[in-house]
């Protein structure tokens, strides 16, 4: 039970850590199947010197401190595409203020798997894995001609950590659960609850946006939203549990 506890606990504050955050994608496909990719984050300030001082990390006498909230560097993502012939780096800006630090990067690709590649694991920290959707996709034509796309925006753990884990059973019961039931105490439950609460709020309004314009008219599509060659697929991060395993469109050329 107490390792359990332990295992949420940091769990919880990960992916509390995504809920600082609103992340917004616009990808514009070519009729080769190249395009270009540019990323819109904006990191809450308040939220991360929340949770470091939830944590007991010393927080700086002013949220000012530039450096602390510089989670993605130029110089990371050039590194990461000293290799890669099929993906460039176009235009990288980052801009802070009192609250907010925010992030526009903007990419070309020939590749698109390479290109969900580079931008798995921003910056190469792994907080920022949990904070994105996952970036397996592709983009290709049928054999009718049409094109196909399809993105997996699968995201388990967001579904599990915004439900209370099922309480274990009677055969699964350790002796550390079964000393707290005997003491009459349920401290697992009750944290799990205090969690869900707590994450519920720290995702109320933050967002995941993403726009695909495609070369070519959209038969159909999973999308909340159509506008022409234009399909997006928006959500609240309370609500990813609404959204479809898999963002497809069909695109007659």
């Amino acid at each position: 039970m107490r390792k359990a506890f332990r295992l949420l606990l940091v769990f919880a504050v990960a992916i509390m850590a995504a809920g600082c955050f609103d992340y917004a994608e616009r990808m514009e496909f070519n009729s080769d199947g190249s395009g270009t990719l540019h990323q819109h984050m904006v990191m809450y300030k308040s939220g991360f010197t929340g949770l470091m001082e939830m944590m007991g990390e010393m927080v700086p006498d002013s949220v000012q401190d530039s450096s602390m909230f510089s989670f993605i560097k130029r110089a990371d993502i050039e590194k990461k595409l000293e290799n890669v012939k099929n993906v460039k780096l176009v235009d990288f800006k980052e801009s802070q203020d009192d609250s907010t630090a925010i992030y526009d990067i903007k990419y070309s690709f020939t590749n698109l798997e390479e290109m969900m590649s580079i931008t798995a694991n921003m910056g190469g920290d792994e907080m920022m894995e949990g904070m994105v959707p996952k970036k397996e996709a592709l983009f290709e034509k049928d054999a009718s001609g049409n094109w196909k796309f399809s993105r997996d925006f699968g995201d388990s753990s967001m579904e599990n950590f915004l439900n209370p884990p099922a309480e274990p059973t009677a055969d699964e019961a350790s002796p550390d659960s079964a000393s707290d039931s005997l003491s009459g105490e349920d401290p697992f439950s009750g944290m799990a609850k205090m969690m869900q609460a707590m994450m519920m709020q720290a995702f109320a309004n933050r967002t995941v946006k993403l726009t695909v314009k495609f070369p070519g008219v959209i038969a159909e599509s999973n999308a909340t939203k159509v506008e022409g060659s234009e399909a997006t697929w928006e959500y609240k991060l309370v609500d990813m549990g609404k959204a479809p395993r898999f963002l497809e469109a069909s695109i007659k050329p």
